[in-house]
């Protein structure tokens, strides 16, 4: 799947999940759509914003560094996963790479109906690839302490700037 593409289903997907993303952030990504067509089959069921592929891979790919420790799994959340998309989406569109920019994480959550008794966030800016952004947190004590943290729930947000820097977010909580 190109960037293009993930970006037109994102914008998709936040609109149909009725997300208070801005109008710019919808554009950003309906302005890089490609020409192709999406299938009729996609068309017709649009993912969950927590059944993305990008940020299905990266959940699974937090679960694989957690059995690696020997740790339970955490559950992908759908609150969770639209705060850290909504993050994601407004450090690309703003260019501010920062925990407490756009209202902090626990009034992100709170935004999407969550009530998570801790929360810990990771963040990454310019990563490549799902193996690119984790590892460069599995390289951080404190990133990895997060991934690593007894939170039971997880989500996760990628988003493309107009520069073509890449914001990656992971937002770990128990409710």
């Amino acid at each position: 799947m190109t960037i293009r593409l993930f970006l037109s289903l994102i914008a998709v997907l936040i609109l149909a999940a009725g997300s208070s993303a801005s109008a710019q952030q919808t554009t950003l990504a309906m302005n890089s759509a490609p020409a192709t067509a999406i299938p009729a089959s996609a068309a017709a069921k649009p993912l969950a914003l927590h059944e993305h592929p990008t940020l299905v891979a990266m959940w699974q790919r937090n679960n694989q560094l957690r059995a690696s420790a020997g740790l339970r799994p955490v559950a992908m959340s759908p609150t969770l996963t639209k705060a850290a998309q909504d993050h994601a989406w407004f450090m690309a569109n703003s260019g501010q790479f920062s925990h407490e920019a756009n209202g902090g994480m626990v009034s992100r959550v709170r935004k999407y109906g969550g009530s998570h008794g801790s929360l810990a966030e990771n963040i990454a800016w310019n990563q490549q690839s799902v193996a690119g952004v984790f590892q460069s947190w599995q390289n951080s004590p404190g990133h990895w302490a997060n991934i690593c943290s007894s939170q039971q729930e997880a989500g996760f947000g990628y988003a493309i700037g107009p520069n073509g820097q890449t914001y990656w977010v992971a937002v770990f909580g128990t409710p």
